[in-house]
């Protein structure tokens, strides 16, 4: 009796392992026969996942394999797929603070249209993003954590400079009679668009829009030039609250740049609420990149 119910707990268990194994990989398997999209930038993110699903699932790690292949599913039927969050990973602690400042910069530049104006090195740089928080989540392979980083960072480098706005035009020479003109002493080119991310019902300046506003006071206290800002709000609470709330943070940020050097009269302010969302969302959703000022520099 005692071999007979050893037997029949033995077939449970191969009949179970069995399964198992048969279910891994489906997920991939059904990514690597979607259609990829229409867009550069949707048909590159397709692409990069895809490789990601492959890599994980041929290292045995399933979970994140499906990960990725849902990820590739997504862009195939069409749907946004953002760089992952930050909450979505169990990252080490004081990992935290850099990848969080590196969504930041990856986020500005794709609402600032690196989608279409770089669709390749923009979508690199989203996947090679998710690539290092997976890698940075296992935290037991230093090799493949910086070949992920390095590999975001590079991508970021030309989407970075494929945004700059051109050089200004040369002054035309001065006619041979004349003295020549010396040279300007600044000629360097400082970005002209910037976006500063609030927490959650707040309009208080946390240590990743300081470090924001401490470029543009580095880029533009001693420039010419006047800067626009515009607060802006998620769907969450009522029009009227987060009209306010928008408001207030325009001003947080004035305040803050007058702080740094920005002349005061060389700043408007305004905030225009939920009207003006960066994520189409419907009423009543918590989003991140809708809690933004906007900062123009005209």
């Amino acid at each position: 009796m005692y071999s007979l119910i050893r037997s029949m707990r033995y077939a449970t268990l191969l009949v179970a392992s069995t399964f198992l194994l048969g279910a891994c990989g489906l997920t991939l398997e059904k990514a690597q026969n979607t259609v990829p999209p229409g867009s550069p930038f949707e048909a590159a993110l397709h692409s990069g996942y895809l490789q990601l699903s492959e890599s994980e699932y041929s290292e045995a790690d399933y979970r994140d394999s499906d990960t990725f292949a849902d990820r590739v599913i997504a862009t195939s039927l069409g749907e946004p797929v953002s760089p992952e969050e930050l909450a979505a990973r169990h990252l080490p602690e004081d990992k935290v603070g850099e990848l969080n400042s590196a969504r930041q910069r990856l986020v500005s530049a794709l609402d600032a249209t690196a989608r279409t104006k770089v669709p390749g090195p923009a979508a690199r740089a989203q996947v090679m993003f998710d690539c290092w928080m997976q890698e940075q989540e296992e935290n037991f392979q230093p090799n493949d954590i910086n070949r992920c980083r390095s590999a975001f960072e590079s991508a970021m480098a030309e989407v970075e400079d494929a945004m700059r706005p051109p050089p200004p035009a040369a002054e035309p020479a001065p006619e041979p009679a004349q003295p020549a003109v010396p040279p300007p002493a600044d000629v360097g080119v400082a970005p002209r668009f910037y976006t500063i991310f609030f927490d959650f019902d707040s309009d208080a300046i946390n240590d990743v829009a300081a470090r924001v506003i401490e470029e543009i006071i580095s880029d533009w206290a001693g420039r010419d030039g006047g800067l626009s800002l515009v607060g802006h709000a998620d769907s969450s609470g009522s029009a009227d609250y987060n009209l306010g709330l928008s408001q207030r943070r325009a001003k947080s940020v004035r305040s803050a740049l007058g702080e740094g050097g920005i002349g005061d009269a060389r700043m408007t302010d305004t905030g225009v609420g939920e009207s003006d969302l960066a994520v189409p969302t419907g009423d009543g959703v918590r989003e991140p990149r809708n809690r933004r000022v906007t900062v123009v520099v005209e």
